[in-house]
């Protein structure tokens, strides 16, 4: 290790490297929405579409939610709820439950969206003890998520 201005940086690391590390390192522990978060017994069973969905506009209060050729499908009175449907949709699961209460799925929500910007910031911080420009840590840290089909809304 090499000492540079109160940092050390691993000698050679490149960025495409502390990537695909993290990635590697995620990939075995990640968790999935909504199953590594809900904490709900009472539940409803909810079929995805067989298309790539989206948050549309809120609309007098109300959330849409669009598939890919931007068609309303469902609309919904929570944001809460839409960004559950989106979740699920972004982790790749065909069916997920959806807790009957409305106050589950917010601190369902919550919980993903807290432990997401917990990653965010560990590679933040290690990217900064890494690089000796750490303008790009949060920006890289979301690309890797990404690849790990994590997202926040």
């Amino acid at each position: 290790m090499k000492h540079i201005t109160g940092k050390y940086l691993a000698l050679n690391k490149t960025e495409k490297e502390f990537i695909a590390e993290w990635y590697e390192k995620l990939l075995k522990q990640v968790k999935i929405f909504p199953k590594d978060f809900l904490k709900s017994a009472s539940a409803t069973e909810i079929v995805l579409p067989d298309t790539r969905i989206t948050l549309g506009p809120e609309f007098f209060g109300e959330y849409q939610i669009m598939n890919s050729r931007g068609e309303v499908i469902l609309t919904l009175s929570s944001l809460f709820k839409a960004k559950y449907y989106i979740y699920a949709a972004i982790s790749g699961l065909p069916v997920f439950l959806l807790p009957d209460n409305d106050k589950q799925i917010e601190e369902t929500v919550r919980a993903y969206e807290k432990y997401f910007m917990g990653l965010v910031a560990k590679i933040s911080m290690d990217y900064k003890g890494t690089f000796p420009t750490p303008e790009k840590a949060q920006q890289t840290a979301m690309n890797i998520l990404q690849r790990l089909r994590l997202v926040l809304l």
